[in-house]
């Protein structure tokens, strides 16, 4: 087997994230597969040589198709995932020690897809999604970094992001009816296991991905997109939104483009998020301020951004490899110190 054909299927997962929680027709997801097997192409080129420069570090091993790195809350650690689909889909969750590069599994599935997603705020736990059947029934899952002990179901869902003190969980979820798709986003309270919505979006086709707590656990943010027709580029445009835990008052912080999996940087005053051409294939780190001004393109061809814990690296996903970002090389101390890219305030 090539291992270079399933090390970079991952630009495709991207895309094919966001029908996760759809239930889609085998025909409709064929005509997805087919609209996307151009960008497929594109993305088996190798880029590694064209991402490594001064201030990036490629991590963990070459050859196992990683994507959707997460940092643990005290630095040492990136939890991963790897996914291919040779004969059927399979998935593995890594942790990686970036003190000696070393990798280990601590989940796996023959048939199926996992998908690490949020580590607990005490570092103990990692809060990952079971998606295609598999092993596990389809929901939300918390493992310990050992993949030894019980795993614990704690609802359904296809998107989860575990809160800054531990006590909730935000968590989309999806519903079809009448040919419609809603995609719910809701406060999992983990004492009582009471939910409570604040967010609820509906299109005939819609997606909403990347769930992410604001540092104080006042806000959410997320990317969410929507279309009446089937047609192509499916999603020409998805923004990030912002929304308030308490009141669930919501702004889009984008006005253009596919932008997806944004994060905060630890100090509350920076997001990351990549931002895509519709109908293209140039996926761009791209960092701005909190409010989406003054965005500005850090690297090409990246996914699956997340800032590290003392807001100096930005982890992401490219060609199957992870990397790690030193953002002084790039953005500078000062610009990272004070929060701001620009004094434009205009997006």
């Amino acid at each position: 087997m090539d291992v270079r054909s399933t090390a970079y299927i991952s630009p495709f997962l991207v895309f094919h994230s966001i029908l996760i929680g759809s239930n889609v027709t085998m025909k409709k997801a064929l005509c997805i597969f087919l609209s996307c097997i151009a960008l497929i192409i594109v993305a088996c080129t190798p880029r590694s040589a064209g991402i490594l420069r001064p201030g990036i570090v490629q991590i963990g091993p070459t050859d196992r198709a990683l994507h959707s790195p997460i940092w643990s809350p005290d630095g040492k650690m990136i939890a991963t995932t790897s996914i291919t689909n040779v004969q059927s889909w399979t998935s593995e969750i890594y942790i990686v020690e970036l003190s000696t590069n070393i990798i280990r599994s601590i989940e796996k599935t023959d048939y199926g897809n996992l998908e690490a997603q949020s580590w607990s705020p005490d570092g103990k736990s990692i809060a990952f999604v079971s998606q295609r059947g598999g092993d596990w029934p389809e929901g939300i899952w918390v493992t310990d970094l050992n993949g030894v002990h019980r795993k614990q179901f704690i609802t359904e869902g296809y998107d989860v992001a575990w809160s800054p003190d531990g006590n909730s969980m935000a968590v989309f979820s999806t519903t079809i009816e009448d040919g419609d798709e809603t995609r719910t986003l809701s406060i999992l309270d983990l004492t009582t296991m009471s939910k409570r919505v604040i967010f609820s979006g509906m299109g005939k086709y819609s997606t909403a991905i990347g769930l992410t707590w604001s540092p104080d656990g006042t806000k959410l943010m997320f990317s969410f997109g929507k279309q009446e027709y089937d047609v192509s580029p499916r999603f020409p445009n998805i923004d990030v939104y912002v929304i308030d835990i308490s009141t669930g008052e919501s702004v889009i912080i984008t006005n253009k483009d596919v932008n997806l999996d944004p994060t905060w940087s630890p100090a509350g005053k920076l997001i990351a998020y990549i931002r895509n051409t519709a109908g293209h294939f140039d996926p761009k780190l791209t960092i701005s301020n909190v409010d989406g001004s003054c965005p500005q393109q850090i690297t090409n061809i990246a996914w699956s951004t997340d800032w590290s814990p003392d807001g100096r690296k930005i982890a992401f996903e490219n060609g199957g490899n992870i990397y790690v970002m030193a953002l002084s090389e790039f953005l500078g101390y000062d610009l990272l110190e004070k929060g701001l890219l620009c004094s434009d305030v205009e997006k």
